[in-house]
């Protein structure tokens, strides 16, 4: 990856694996449920629809890969069937032989009870049949319902690219037997840019980047070394610069939207335990807000009258110490240039990156975009969390590790439940969700478990690291140069 700041798109968008990496097992598949089962658990004390009934149609695939490498025909094609997926639920089609064109044509139910119908996550695994050896993958597709305007017992036809192999695509239906979902913002017959899909890529085993499939910390960010000593050295944030690639804060900031987030790599030893207790190089992440209103300023007491003394990008977090004093700790409005400074005068090889929010109900997003018409809910929430304190509760922080936590509590905030509330109150999390079990891991590349838990088609665009170009000046710092 180039090294050098990107002036056009801040994130290339994610890449897909191939067929031998990239696609789940059914057994992956389960394993990837029960993951977001584990995101998407629901607080007790707040009561779910009744059960939803879903019927998915399995119409046809088109021009799907030759799986059939048979070594006594040349003619042999796959013979292809398909698993279907909610929750815990599997239904597989019947097995057509020789066809890369398969008409199946079959429709199976299924009852969820325990996630709202907006949660409900569709995925559809094909494979090719083989008598002598084990079934090979023939790509995938997942649908979250969020994403789609459905009535309730009206049938939304689509067709779906299949993810995890080069080419082919599959024809399917959900109807809605005993619910709608009005908030979708594709309706049937507007899907000229086609249906948004879950990534399910980085739920595999093995962790997957650029380069192919990789596990250790030195692909992923910071070495186990620098993590463990807690030091960055040149070389290492050379070597980081060259992973993630450069944007500069000075190209960045008029980039940058409500709802992007920046992650950091901390190297105190709270940080410390945080990334070896993950696995991760993350220790902390942030939400950038922009265009704040003067409701949100003036709860946080940085509303001046003279617009020019105002910053216009902001980041909302929760720190054990605030900038901005506040005793104990917990949620704090601090402008992004003097956070970001603050950061790297500490530091010049301390680590931070960005993560853009991308919507694609809004593929272009004004620089002079309002809040309050694009996410009405999310004023009133920074407002409410501004007496929220840091979080004093070791078992509830170590919960975050297994998933455990049970119910929601706004009083105390760490920094990733924090992040997590604002997207509840955007609309982008299901109303509900236990945002005490997500931590920054959970927002990274490293995991990508909130880039499958977003509604309406939204995610995260890969990591860049950011710098400030006057810094870097200031102190001889050289970039890492591509690799």
């Amino acid at each position: 990856m180039s090294a050098e700041p990107n002036t056009t798109s801040v994130v290339d968008a994610v890449t897909t694996t191939n067929i031998e990496e990239g696609a789940a097992s059914s057994s992956q598949i389960i394993s990837t449920n029960k993951q977001i089962k584990s995101v998407f658990k629901r607080d007790d004390t707040i009561s779910c629809v009744k059960p939803s009934t879903v019927k998915v149609h399995l119409y046809e695939g088109k021009d799907l890969i030759n799986a059939d490498t048979s070594l006594w025909s040349s003619t042999d094609l796959s013979d292809p069937y398909c698993e279907i997926t909610i929750e815990k639920q599997t239904k597989t089609s019947t097995r057509l032989e020789n066809t890369l064109n398969p008409l199946w044509n079959e429709t199976f139910e299924f009852i969820v009870d325990d996630i709202t119908a907006e949660e409900i996550l569709v995925i559809f695994k094909l494979y090719d049949h083989n008598r002598a050896f084990k079934d090979r993958k023939m790509g995938y597709a997942a649908v979250s319902l969020s994403v789609l305007y459905l009535i309730q017992g009206d049938t939304f036809d689509m067709e779906l690219k299949l993810q995890g192999v080069p080419k082919g695509s599959i024809k399917v239906g959900i109807t809605a037997v005993d619910f709608n979902i009005k908030t979708g913002f594709v309706k049937e017959g507007e899907q000229s840019l086609g249906i948004p899909q879950a990534k399910l890529e980085n739920f595999l085993d093995d962790y997957t980047d650029e380069r192919g499939t990789v596990t250790s910390f030195d692909h992923r960010g910071r070495s186990l070394k620098s993590i463990a000593t807690g030091t960055i050295t040149t070389e290492e944030s050379q070597r980081l610069d060259r992973l993630f690639g450069v944007v500069y804060l000075e190209e960045l900031y008029d980039q940058l939207r409500t709802g992007d987030i920046i992650l950091s790599s901390g190297r105190e030893a709270f940080s410390k335990a945080i990334q070896l207790a993950y696995a991760s190089t993350w220790s902390h992440i942030s939400f950038v807000l922009r265009n704040p209103s003067e409701q949100v300023l003036k709860k946080y007491g940085l509303w001046t009258d003279a617009a020019s003394d105002r910053e216009s990008v902001y980041i909302v977090e929760s720190d054990t110490s605030n900038l901005d004093g506040k005793l104990g700790g917990g949620s704090q409005l601090v402008g992004l240039r003097q956070w970001v400074n603050n950061v790297m005068n500490g530091s010049v090889n301390d680590i931070l990156v960005v993560r853009q929010l991308q919507l694609p109900q809004y593929p272009i997003r004004p620089i002079d975009e309002s809040n309050e018409e694009r996410f009405p809910e999310l004023d009133e929430h920074l407002i409410k969390i501004r007496d929220a304190i840091y979080e004093t509760s070791r078992k509830q922080l170590v919960s975050v590790v297994f998933k455990s936590n049970e119910t929601n509590d706004e009083s105390e905030l760490f920094c990733s439940e924090l992040v997590a509330t604002c997207f509840v109150s955007m609309g982008l999390l299901p109303k509900g969700t236990l945002t005490n079990n997500y931590g920054p891991k959970d927002f990274s590349s490293e995991s990508n478990a909130v880039n499958t838990a977003l509604l309406k088609g939204a995610n995260f665009t890969k990591e860049v690291r950011v710098r400030v170009k006057s810094i870097d000046e200031k102190v001889g710092y050289v970039v890492g140069t591509s690799i």
